[in-house]
């Protein structure tokens, strides 16, 4: 990678994360106006049943001409005849203010929901993307490690090679370098790898399946004249390990 393409790709990742954070601050406000919106609703609902549950004063001041046991009567049918609901539930729905303003919380929490919705969302995608373009390059560096070699740098050949795998693809690489070795310094065998081409075939932020198009050349001490390059399609699976993409399996499919 030249360091044109560094600084390319070091710009595009500053520019998505930048976007993220301008979701992540949008999401936090819309989700802290929710907040505000149910809270305020709340209040209006204690203060609404609180008003209803507080008892009318009786009124102590009679108009009536006829004798004090007829206003007691009246008072007391008054009284047992209540016009305000006395169930607390009753009094929560009799304001109209109270209504609104719930149903502009319940608005406002379905928006702040949906922002971040978009914004977890569009987070993951940008991951994926990120993944694909890392994982695709770090498969074609391994593709290559894995089949070239040279006799007169076998050594630091293998040894580069498996620092690029992981898991069992590691573990039988390495079973098989003593062998190898042995064969390469006898026969001098030298081994080239061109990539031409990749493609992705399936990707998450942790795992990609990278088909690539390849070029293979090769040469011995016993050779009279030179070989032609060989059309190599290899399968890559790609696994992210602690921050870097290691190849956990590879197939070679012609």
């Amino acid at each position: 990678m030249t360091m044109l393409d560094k600084a390319r790709k070091a710009t595009e990742q500053a520019a998505k994360a930048a976007k993220a954070e301008e979701a992540a601050r949008v999401a936090e406000e819309a989700a802290a106006k929710a907040r505000e919106a149910a809270r305020q609703a709340q209040q209006a609902a204690e203060e609404a049943a609180a008003a209803a549950e507080e008892p009318e004063e009786p009124t102590t001041e009679d108009s009536d001409p006829e004798p004090a046991a007829k206003p007691t009567r009246t008072r007391v049918v008054r009284l047992t005849k209540p016009t305000e609901p006395t169930d607390p539930e009753d009094a929560h729905t009799a304001g109209p203010g109270y209504t609104v303003i719930a149903i502009l919380a319940v608005i406002v929490i379905v928006l702040a929901t949906a922002a971040i919705t978009l914004f977890l969302k569009d987070r993951d995608q940008n991951a994926v993307d990120h993944a694909r373009k890392e994982a695709s390059w770090a498969a074609s560096r391994a593709a290559q490690e894995l089949s070239a070699y040279d006799y007169r740098t076998i050594d630091a050949d293998v040894k580069t090679a498996a620092s690029l795998t992981t898991g069992k693809l590691h573990t039988d690489y390495e079973k098989q370098i003593p062998a190898f070795k042995a064969e390469a310094v006898k026969k001098q065998l030298i081994g080239t790898t061109t990539v031409m081409k990749t493609g992705v075939i399936t990707a998450t932020s942790t795992k990609v399946v990278v088909l690539i198009y390849a070029n293979r050349s090769s040469t011995t001490k016993d050779d009279k004249t030179q070989r032609l390059p060989e059309a190599l399609r290899l399968k890559v699976t790609m696994q992210k390990t602690n921050g870097t993409w290691l190849a956990a399996k590879m197939e070679v499919i012609s």
